[in-house]
């Protein structure tokens, strides 16, 4: 499973359009906001992130035709302004991290908002597309 980091915003449209580029069926692409490390812990200031990450991490080794793009929303004052960058983009709007999103050529088909990207079940089937 390829996954790139998305450290800031002006990264995201770049690595969403080369992410998409080298996609073919079956491949899927999958978009993860998740709030970003803060650098005194090395760890996300978001606790629900914190716990989504290994799970996220786990599940899409086990997928290797699914790239993921681990996209940092900022720090907590960062994401918290209503003007964040994905709270308003006009396809993302998110309201929590984590997010996952499945994203196709017209843009994003499904989510999983935060405690449902911490459930393991959910979560595989959300990949299995069940």
């Amino acid at each position: 499973m390829p996954t790139t980091l998305v450290p800031n915003p002006a990264a995201f449209p770049p690595a969403l359009s080369a992410a998409l580029a080298a996609a073919a069926p079956p491949n899927r692409i999958y978009v993860l906001l998740y709030a970003t490390e803060d650098p005194a812990t090395g760890k996300s200031w978001c606790p629900d992130c914190v716990t989504a990450d290994p799970l996220v991490a786990a599940e899409f080794a086990a997928r290797p035709n699914a790239t993921l793009l681990r996209v940092a929303t900022g720090d907590r004052p960062t994401w918290r302004d209503p003007q964040n960058y994905y709270r308003t983009h006009p396809q993302i709007n998110a309201k929590s991290v984590p997010t996952l999103i499945e994203w196709g050529k017209d843009g994003p088909i499904r989510a999983l908002v935060e405690d449902q990207v911490n459930d393991v079940q959910g979560l595989r089937k959300f990949l299995d597309h069940q």
